[in-house]
C-alpha cells in the first residue's frame, strides 16, 4: 500500500468514519454521564474513554478482582435475591459458587429450628432450574469486558420474566443490575480521573495521547501534565533572575519528588518550591524545596537536590522568604541529609541575615543541651541515695561545628577505722594507740592496697569510660552502733575516706538532646542503689580480713555461718555483703513444688477478673490468687514475698507443736537460745530476714497440644538472710534453725503448703461461683431469658418500623440464636457451654454481641449459631481434649492400611509427552543426522525422534526435531526435562541446543500398564498420577515465573485433578480441627473407607506465596485417620490467597 492510500484510510478512519458515544452501543447512563463530565473536550476524547471502558474488566470497591466480584454478586443473589429459587453446592467454596436449583424451601428463622420445611413441586424445580441458570450466567458475564454485560444482563431480566417470577422480584433483579453496572463503571472510571480532567483542559489535549500504548500510560502522561502545571496565582515573589517562590500548596507532590530526588513530602505544612524556567522548556526546573507552614510561622525543612544543602547562589533567596514572610522559626537540622556540615554553614549564614530563631543553630543547641542536661542533674538529686554519697556534673564544649558534653560522676564514703590517732610517715599511716596493720601513702603500696580492697572493682561498675580514685584520712565522730546507749561526747576515731571519679564524653544531637546523659545519670542512680552498698561492705571486710580494722561480730561469725551450707537442705551464698541461706528441694535448687490441689485449667477458665470476665492469660490468674504484693525475682522469675510473715508464724508454730510433741521423747533434739529473747519467739525475731516466694511455672505447651491451657505449677522459695548489721545474737539463732530444720525438713513444706492452700481457698470458692454460671442451668436460662427480653424488645419497636429494617433483621437473628440455645443446652457438656455463655449470651446479655460480625451468622439449613461449631472444637482442645472424636471401627487400623496400600502398590500409569527442540549439528559423512537421532533415541524415557525441518547454516545443520517420551508413577515432566533429557542431550559430541531452544512438553496419553480395575472401588481405567514435585515447588514455580507446574487436569471417572500428593504434604494446610461434628466424622469415614476420594481435594497456589485448601478437606482428615498416603488434588492459580 503506498503513501496516498495509507493516507485516504487514515482520514477515512479518524474524519469521515468517526462514530459518537450514541453509535456504539453504550448503556445511557453511560452516555449522559460521560456527556456531563467531559463538556469542553473532543467527540473523539469521549469515543476514546468509552471504548475503553468497553475493553475494561469489572470491579469495584472492595472487589478488585474478577473471582471478588463474581463471589460478591453471586452470594447476593443465591441470598438476598434468590433465596428461595437457589443454593450453593459448595458453600465452602470462595472461588467458584455453583447455583443449583433447590428442592425444598429454605431454613426460615422466624418460625424456628424445629419448623417443618415445604418440598417444592416439579413446575417449582424447573423455575427454580432457570433461576440457577439465570445466575450462572449472570457470574459467567462478569469475567468479560464490561462492554458486553448490556446484553447479558437484558436476556438474565427477560429470562427471570418468562420463568413467571413476580413482576416486583423481576424489577428488583433489574434495578440491582443496573446499580452492579453503575457501580463498575464509576469505579473503573475513577481511576482515571486526572485523564479526564486533562482532556477537559484543553480540546486539542486529546492528540497528545491518542497514541499512547495503553490507556494507563495515557493516564501517567495525564498525570504529570496536571502536576507540572502551574497556576501563577501560587507563585509568591519573583527575583530579578527570573526564580521564583512557587507554593504547591500541599504537603506531598511526586512532581517535584521526582525534579529533586527526595521524599517529596513533609505532613507538618505545605511545600515551597524555588523555581527558574530556563530558556528552550516549557516546563520549570526546581532548586529548593521547603517544607513552611504559615499558621506556626515555621519553616520544618530546607532542602537542596537529594536531601542536599541547597546551592550557597539560593541562600539570599531562602533569607528574603524567612524576613517577608514573617517566619519566627526554622526548624531545619539536616534530618535525611548527608550533607549535614554544609546544612550547618546555611544554618549559620541564616541566622545572621535573618531575626528568626533557628532550631538547628549552635546557640539554639547549646542552650538546649544546657537545659537538657541541668534537667538530668536535677532529676539525679531527686533520686539520689539519702545520705548522698554521690553526685553528677557536666560540661559542654563547641568544637568545629560539633557540641559535645563531658559528664562527670563521684562517689564519697568513709569507713570507720576504730583507729584513737594516726601518725604519716613518708610511706604509709600508722595508727596510734592499736594494733593494726599500716595504710601506705606511696604509689606502689597504695595501687596494692587498693587492689587489695576491691576499689578498682566498685569503679568498674560506676557508669563512664574512664575511672579514678582518691584515699585520704581523717578524724570524724562516727555513727554510734544502733541498741546501744547514746554517748554525748563520743570520741572522734580515724575514718578511711574513699573518693571515686569517672567521666565521659557524650554526644548532642542536633535538637539539643543528650540521650546519653540522661543513660549516664540512670546508671548512676543504679550504681548507688544496687552495687555501692554491695562493695562498701566488701572494701569493710577486706579491711578487717587486712588486719587494718577490728573485726565485727559479723566478720568473726561468718566462716561459722557459711559451715551451714554442709547441711543437707541448705545453701548459702554472699550477697550484697551479706549471706543468704536458701532451702533447697531433692534436686538441689531452691525452688520447690506445691503440692496440694490446684486446677490450672480451670483457674484460667473462670478465676480471673470480676463480674463474668473468663479466660485470661495465666499472669492475671497468679495476681488474682496471691495479689499485687511486693514483688520477688529469683532467676528468670517474678513472684512475690507478700507471704513472709504468715509463713514466719506457721513455721514458728509448727516448730513449737512440734517441740511440745516431743519434749519428753530421749534424744529428742532441742533449740536453746539462751535468755537473750526471753519469752519472745526466736523465729519470729527472724521474721523481717525471712523471704517466703510464691512463684508460678508456666508450661505454654503441655503436651505438645498448641491449644491447650498453658500448665501452671506453682513454686516457693524459703531463705533466711543476715548482714553485718545485723544483732549477733541472730547468728547464733540462724545456726540452730538452720539445723534443727535440717532434720524436720517436713516441718517447712507443712507451712509452705498451708500458706497457699489459704492463698486458695478464697480463690477456689469463686472458681466455682464463676462455674456454676456455665454449668448450672438456672444461670444459663437467666442469661437467656435477658437476652431475649433485650432484643425482643428491640424487635418490637423497631420490626415493622420504615428504615429500620436492618435492625430489626440482626435482633432477629440474636433472637433465634438465643431460642437456639434455649433448645439445647441441658445436652452440652462443659465445653459448649463455656462457648455458649461466653461468647454469645454474656454478650448479649450485656447488648455487646457482635450482631453484624460472623458472630451472628446462622447456618440456614439447621439453625445453629455457624461460630459455634468453629469455636467448640478449639475450647475442648484447650481443655485437653482431642479436637476430633474418631472412633475406631471393627477393622484394625493396621488392616486399613495394609488393604489401602496394597491397592494403590497396584497402580502404575505411563504417560506420553511431545515436544519439538532445535538443535545444531555438525554434521559430516560419518555424523549424520540419523546418528544424532540414534543418541537421543537413548537416553532413557525417549520413545520416538523425528525430524520436523532441517536447513544448513554454514558447516552445521539446523534441524528441529519432534521428541516424545512415556513418563512412569511418580514422574513429573518438568523435572524429567530439566534433570534428565536436557543435561543428557548437552553432552552428545557435536550437538548444542538452536536459538529456538524448545517447546514445553505436551500431554498426548496416558496408558494402564496394570492389571488393577479399581481405585478404592470401581475408580474407572485411569489412574492417578503421582508427581514429585512439592506442593512448595509449585507455588514458588508460581511465584517466581508465573509458571502453572500442572495446569491440564485429568479427568478419572467425573474426577477432575491435576496430581497425587502425600497426605503429609497436604496435613499443614488442614485446619487445627476436624470442623464437623465427631458423628459427621465417623459418617463420612465410613464413606471415605467404602469408597474411596470422591473428589479431588482443592488447593488454592497464591502469587503471594501462599499455600490454602479451599475444598475437600475432610478427605485430607479421612486420609490421616486411615492411612492413606496420597490424595488427588486440583490446583487453583491465583493472585492473591
Amino acid at each position: 500500500m503506498d503513501i496516498s492510500t495509507g493516507s485516504w484510510f487514515k482520514y477515512l478512519r479518524e474524519e469521515v468514519l468517526t462514530e459518537g458515544l450514541r453509535d456504539i452501543g453504550l448503556p445511557e447512563f453511560v452516555i449522559d454521564y460521560l456527556e456531563d463530565s467531559m463538556p469542553d473536550t473532543s467527540e473523539k476524547a469521549r469515543m476514546y474513554i468509552a471504548n475503553n471502558w468497553k475493553k475494561s474488566r469489572g470491579g469495584m470497591a472492595g472487589h478488585m478482582t474478577i473471582p471478588s466480584l463474581q463471589y460478591e454478586v453471586i452470594t447476593f443473589l443465591m441470598g438476598d435475591m434468590f433465596r428461595d429459587y437457589v443454593i450453593s453446592n459448595q458453600p465452602d467454596q470462595r472461588e467458584r459458587l455453583d447455583p443449583v436449583a433447590r428442592t425444598v424451601a429454605p431454613f426460615d428463622i422466624n418460625k424456628g429450628t424445629n419448623a417443618p420445611r415445604e418440598s417444592y413441586d416439579e413446575e417449582r424445580m424447573e423455575q427454580n432450574q432457570r433461576v440457577a441458570f439465570v445466575v450462572t450466567n449472570i457470574r459467567n458475564a462478569l469475567d468479560k469486558p464490561q462492554g458486553t454485560w448490556r446484553k447479558a444482563f437484558m436476556k438474565a431480566v427477560k429470562a427471570l420474566s418468562k420463568a413467571g417470577l413476580p413482576s416486583e422480584k423481576v424489577e428488583s433483579f433489574k434495578e440491582y443490575l443496573r446499580s452492579l453496572a453503575g457501580k463498575n463503571f464509576h469505579f473503573w472510571l475513577n481511576q482515571y480521573s486526572e485523564l479526564v480532567s486533562f482532556l477537559n483542559d484543553d480540546p486539542t489535549n486529546y492528540e497528545l495521547i491518542k497514541d499512547e500504548y495503553s490507556i494507563q500510560d495515557a493516564q501517567n502522561k495525564a498525570v504529570e501534565y496536571l502536576a507540572n502545571k502551574e497556576d501563577p496565582e501560587f507563585i509568591i515573589h519573583t527575583f530579578d533572575d527570573g526564580s521564583y517562590w512557587y507554593n504547591l500548596n500541599v504537603s506531598s507532590c511526586d512532581v517535584e519528588a521526582s525534579r529533586m530526588g527526595h521524599c517529596g513530602s513533609d505532613s507538618r505544612g505545605v511545600l515551597v518550591s524555588l523555581r527558574k524556567k530556563l530558556s528552550g522548556r516549557r516546563e520549570s526546573s526546581s532548586y529548593v524545596t521547603m517544607t513552611y507552614s504559615k499558621y506556626e510561622n515555621t519553616i520544618y525543612q530546607i532542602k537542596g537536590r537529594q536531601n542536599d544543602a541547597p546551592d550557597e547562589k539560593t541562600w539570599d533567596h531562602i533569607a528574603w522568604f524567612i524576613d517577608n514572610m514573617r517566619v519566627e522559626n526554622v526548624e531545619e537540622t539536616g534530618e535525611h541529609s548527608n550533607d549535614q556540615e554544609t546544612i550547618r554553614d546555611m544554618i549559620e549564614y541564616l541566622s545572621q541575615e535573618t531575626n528568626a530563631n533557628f532550631h538547628g543553630s549552635i546557640e539554639d543547641r547549646l542552650e538546649k543541651a544546657e537545659d537538657y542536661c541541668q534537667g538530668q542533674v536535677e532529676r539525679y538529686t531527686d533520686n539520689q541515695d539519702e545520705l548522698e554519697y554521690g553526685s553528677v556534673g557536666y560540661s559542654l564544649e563547641e568544637e568545629m561545628n560539633d557540641i559535645y558534653c563531658y559528664a562527670t560522676a563521684e562517689y564519697n564514703f568513709e569507713i570507720d577505722l576504730g583507729w584513737p590517732d594516726y601518725s604519716a610517715t613518708d610511706t604509709g599511716y600508722t595508727p596510734d594507740g592499736a594494733e593494726f596493720e599500716d595504710i601506705p601513702r606511696d604509689y606502689s603500696g597504695l595501687r596494692a592496697f587498693v587492689e587489695e580492697l576491691g576499689i578498682d572493682d566498685m569503679i568498674y561498675e560506676m557508669p563512664g569510660d574512664d575511672g579514678d580514685w582518691d584515699i585520704s584520712l581523717r578524724k570524724l565522730v562516727g555513727a554510734q552502733p544502733e541498741g546501744e546507749e547514746m554517748d554525748p561526747n563520743p570520741d572522734p576515731t580515724v575514718h578511711l575516706i574513699i573518693t571515686l571519679f569517672s567521666n565521659q564524653t557524650l554526644s548532642v544531637d542536633d535538637d539539643g538532646d543528650v540521650m546519653e546523659f540522661e543513660e549516664f545519670v540512670d546508671n548512676m542512680l543504679a550504681f548507688e542503689e544496687d552495687e555501692a552498698p554491695t562493695y562498701k561492705e566488701q572494701i569493710r571486710q577486706n579491711l578487717a580480713a587486712g588486719g587494718y580494722m577490728a573485726k565485727s561480730a559479723y566478720d568473726r561469725s561468718r566462716e561459722e555461718l557459711m559451715k551451714i551450707t554442709n547441711l543437707d537442705k541448705w545453701h548459702v551464698k554472699q550477697d550484697k555483703g551479706g549471706l543468704e541461706f536458701d532451702w533447697t528441694a531433692d534436686d538441689g535448687q531452691p525452688l520447690h513444688t506445691y503440692t496440694g490441689k490446684f486446677d490450672s485449667m480451670r483457674a484460667q477458665m473462670y478465676g480471673t477478673g470480676t463480674g463474668n470476665v473468663m479466660g485470661v492469660n495465666p499472669d492475671a490468674v497468679f495476681r488474682e490468687v496471691f495479689g499485687y504484693g511486693p514483688r520477688f525475682r529469683f532467676a528468670n522469675m517474678l513472684g512475690t514475698n507478700d507471704y513472709s510473715v504468715q509463713f514466719a508464724r506457721e513455721l514458728s508454730s509448727a516448730i513449737t507443736a512440734h517441740l511440745k510433741s516431743k519434749a519428753d521423747a530421749p534424744g529428742q533434739q532441742k533449740l536453746d537460745f539462751g535468755d537473750k529473747y526471753g519469752d519472745a519467739d526466736p523465729t519470729m525475731v527472724l521474721a523481717d530476714d525471712t523471704d517466703f516466694a510464691i512463684f508460678q511455672d508456666v508450661n505454654y505447651r503441655p503436651d505438645g497440644n498448641r491449644e491447650r491451657y498453658p500448665l501452671i505449677t506453682i513454686k516457693w522459695l524459703y531463705r533466711m538472710r543476715v548482714n553485718p548489721q545485723s544483732p549477733p545474737e541472730e547468728f547464733e539463732i540462724i545456726q540452730e534453725i538452720a539445723a534443727f530444720l535440717n532434720e524436720n525438713e517436713e516441718l517447712v513444706t507443712a507451712a509452705a503448703d498451708k500458706i497457699i492452700a489459704m492463698a486458695l481457698e478464697g480463690h477456689s470458692e469463686k472458681i466455682e461461683r464463676k462455674r456454676n454460671t456455665v454449668m448450672g442451668n438456672q444461670q444459663i436460662q437467666d442469661a437467656i431469658n435477658k437476652a431475649k427480653e433485650i432484643y425482643g424488645g428491640v424487635l418490637d419497636q423497631y420490626g415493622d418500623e420504615e428504615g429500620y429494617g436492618a435492625t430489626a433483621e440482626m435482633a432477629r437473628k440474636v433472637y433465634n440464636i438465643a431460642t437456639w440455645f434455649e433448645d439445647n443446652y441441658a445436652d452440652m457438656d462443659e465445653a459448649q457451654r463455656y462457648i455458649m455463655v461466653t461468647k454469645f449470651l454474656i454478650p448479649m446479655a450485656r447488648n455487646t454481641f457482635r450482631s453484624y460480625s460472623e458472630m451472628g451468622e446462622i447456618d440456614r439449613n439447621t439453625g445453629r449459631p455457624v461460630m459455634f461449631d468453629e469455636l467448640v472444637p478449639h475450647q475442648v482442645a484447650k481443655m485437653g481434649g482431642q479436637p476430633v472424636n474418631m472412633v475406631t471401627r471393627n477393622e484394625s487400623m493396621e488392616n486399613q492400611i495394609n488393604r489401602i496400600d496394597q491397592l494403590l502398590s497396584e497402580l502404575i500409569e505411563v504417560r506420553r509427552y511431545k515436544m519439538n527442540i532445535e538443535l545444531s549439528l555438525e554434521t559430516t559423512e560419518r555424523s549424520s543426522i540419523e546418528d544424532y537421532k540414534d543418541a537421543i533415541r537413548a537416553c532413557k524415557g525417549v520413545t520416538t525422534v523425528q525430524t520436523v525441518q532441517t536447513r544448513k547454516l554454514a558447516e552445521k545443520t539446523i534441524a528441529i526435531l519432534s521428541i516424545k517420551f512415556a513418563l512412569k508413577g511418580q514422574e513429573a515432566r518438568k523435572i524429567y526435562l530439566e534433570q534428565v533429557f536436557l543435561p543428557y542431550v548437552r553432552g552428545i559430541n557435536g550437538l548444542n541446543i538452536g536459538p529456538s531452544g524448545y517447546s514445553f512438553p505436551e500431554e498426548i496419553t496416558k496408558l494402564r500398564e496394570t492389571a488393577l480395575g479399581t481405585y478404592l472401588n470401581a475408580r474407572g481405567s485411569q489412574a492417578m498420577k503421582t508427581p514429585r514435585m512439592s506442593l512448595d515447588s509449585v507455588a514458588r514455580d508460581w511465584v517466581d515465573a508465573g509458571v502453572m507446574a500442572y495446569d491440564v487436569p485429568m479427568d478419572t471417572t467425573n474426577m477432575g485433578y491435576h496430581v497425587m500428593v502425600p497426605v503429609k504434604e497436604l496435613k499443614p494446610y488442614c485446619s487445627r480441627v476436624f470442623r464437623a461434628p465427631g458423628d459427621a466424622f465417623d459418617q463420612g469415614y465410613r464413606e471415605f473407607i467404602k469408597n474411596g476420594p470422591q473428589q479431588a481435594v482443592y488447593v488454592a497456589i497464591g502469587q503471594n506465596g501462599r499455600i490454602k485448601i479451599t475444598g475437600n478437606e475432610d478427605d485430607v482428615w479421612y486420609a490421616m485417620k486411615s492411612g492413606l498416603e496420597e490424595l488427588p488434588v486440583f490446583f487453583s492459580y491465583q493472585k492473591q490467597v
